[in-house]
C-alpha cells in the first residue's frame, strides 16, 4: 500500500470517527461536515491513483452539490471565498 492510499484511507477513517462521535455528542455541525467530507476522501484517492475519469473539479462540484442538498452550501461557498481571498485568486464559486 503506497503513502497516497494510506493518507486517503486515514482521512476517511478519521472523518468517520469524528462523524460518529459528533453524533453521540450532539455536535450537529461537526457531524454534518464529517459526513460530507468522508466521502470526498474516497474520491480523492481515486483521482490521485488515476482509477477514474473524475477530476479535482468534479470532486469540488460533488462537494458543492452535496453541501447544498444538506443545507451547508453557504458554509462551503464562504470557505471557498475565504481561500480565494487569501490566495488572491478568483473564487470558483458559481
Amino acid at each position: 500500500m503506497n503513502a497516497s492510499r494510506i493518507v486517503h484511507r486515514l482521512l476517511f477513517q478519521a472523518l468517520l470517527q469524528i462523524r460518529d462521535e459528533s453524533r453521540s455528542a450532539g455536535a450537529r455541525a461537526s457531524y454534518h461536515l464529517a459526513d460530507l467530507f468522508h466521502k470526498v476522501a474516497v474520491q480523492l484517492e481515486a483521482v490521485a491513483e488515476g482509477k477514474t475519469d473524475i477530476t479535482y473539479d468534479d470532486v469540488l462540484t460533488f462537494i458543492k452539490e452535496q453541501a447544498r442538498e444538506r443545507g451547508w452550501g453557504k458554509w462551503v461557498d464562504d470557505r471557498i471565498g475565504e481561500l480565494a481571498a487569501r490566495s488572491g485568486e478568483k473564487s470558483p464559486v458559481r
